[in-house]
């Protein structure tokens, strides 16, 4: 696994930092006031470098924050923590949607159910 790095979304780079076939997660986005803006958040569970290259928002976003993982479950895991990060902290990214479990699993986004949970706490305690 990688350090999430902010770095130029330039298919020369994307090429000379990821590897071939390492599955990962990343955030497009743009440099605003300084500052790093996420605009769109997503994952490949097989290759982070093709999906990147590959992108239909190549040309359209200046930077790429990415990590490496192991395997498609730590990289759902991970798209999801930082796809909630980015809508609970007001960024308007354009995939409004909430990320898809890998093809052929029914793994549950930890974050939505942490949330369902303390609601059920919540209405149970005002209930009693």
């Amino acid at each position: 696994m990688t350090k999430a790095t902010p770095v130029l979304f330039y298919p020369k780079l994307i090429r000379k930092m990821i590897k071939k076939d390492e599955p990962g997660v990343y955030v497009l986005g743009n440099e605003q006031n300084g500052e790093f803006v996420p605009r769109y958040v997503g994952r490949s569970d097989y290759s982070l470098r093709k999906r990147l290259l590959t992108h239909n928002h190549l040309y359209e976003y200046d930077y790429v924050v990415f990590r490496t993982v192991s395997c498609s479950k730590e990289a759902f895991y991970t798209e999801s923590k930082w796809w909630h990060d980015c809508n609970n902290n007001g960024y308007e990214i354009d995939n409004k949607i909430h990320p898809d479990a890998p093809s052929g699993t029914y793994i549950e986004c930890p974050y939505c159910s942490f949330a369902k949970e303390m609601n059920n706490l919540l209405k149970r305690r005002k209930a009693s």
